[in-house]
């Protein structure tokens, strides 16, 4: 299974051309757990491609969503001013 894992997401070398999309690509060529994830996922999908691909691609939105990121800091009032364009409150 692993080497149809392999052929299934390396380039073709005539036509550099992708059966998977981009990202799965990318994971492939991560090594390591990546790989080792995407290999179990195939083995689960039977060898599908086309349920293998709309598995890993539900998969990785799902925990691509879930993440946020927060930017937060002290100002003081003229950094407010210059970098938040905030004005004085009224009262």
């Amino acid at each position: 299974m692993g080497a149809k894992l392999r052929r299934l997401c390396t380039r073709k070398s005539a036509s550099r051309k992708l059966e998977v999309p981009d990202d799965i690509h990318r994971r492939w060529q991560s090594r390591g757990q990546e790989r080792q994830e995407l290999l179990d996922i195939y083995i689960n999908c039977g060898g599908d491609k086309s349920k293998f691909i709309k598995t890993v691609t539900h998969k990785f939105k799902k925990s691509r969503k879930g993440t946020i990121k927060v930017n937060s800091g002290f100002y003081s009032e003229e950094q407010m001013k210059q970098k938040l364009s905030y004005g004085p409150l009224a009262s």
